[in-house]
């Protein structure tokens, strides 16, 4: 694909409001996560352990079926040394391009954005076609008590 002006700022406006997304999503997953991590040191809550994950779908205009699904474990997000948190800090650039003669050289590019190109290997006239994302996140409580 020819990166004409048009198409790069497509993708930019793409990737900033994935930006955006990702900082709502983790602020409420942290939330969540937290008051489950508060939940595991309860020794009277029957909460044994859980599963936190972000699931992102991408539509493109007129598509009833995702393009693409990311699934994210965010369990422990809230921990400062949660080994997930890296990919969604603001100072983290997921770019890999910036250092080859690429159009986006000097971008910054955003965990999923990043995640589009690099992991589900979209390529990039189907990444300008996405209109639409559904954001579910999803907890699983895992219980046990013994008797």
């Amino acid at each position: 694909m020819k990166f004409t002006q048009k198409r790069l700022k497509k993708l930019h406006k793409l990737n900033k409001k994935l930006f955006y997304i990702e900082e709502k999503i983790i602020t409420e997953a942290k939330k969540i996560d937290q008051n489950l991590q508060n939940r595991l040191e309860n020794k009277n809550d029957l909460l044994n352990d859980y599963e936190l994950k972000a699931i992102f779908e991408f539509y493109m205009k007129g598509c009833d079926t995702p393009i693409v699904t990311i699934n994210e474990n965010l369990k422990a997000i809230s921990q400062t040394q949660a080994k997930y948190n890296d990919r969604f800090l603001k100072r983290v650039n997921h770019n890999e391009f910036l250092f080859k003669d690429h159009p986006m050289q000097n971008d910054y590019h955003c965990w999923l954005f990043h995640s589009l190109y690099d992991h589900e290997h979209l390529s990039w006239k189907n990444i300008t076609k996405i209109k639409d994302i559904d954001i579910d996140l999803k907890v699983y409580h895992q219980y046990s008590k013994i008797i």
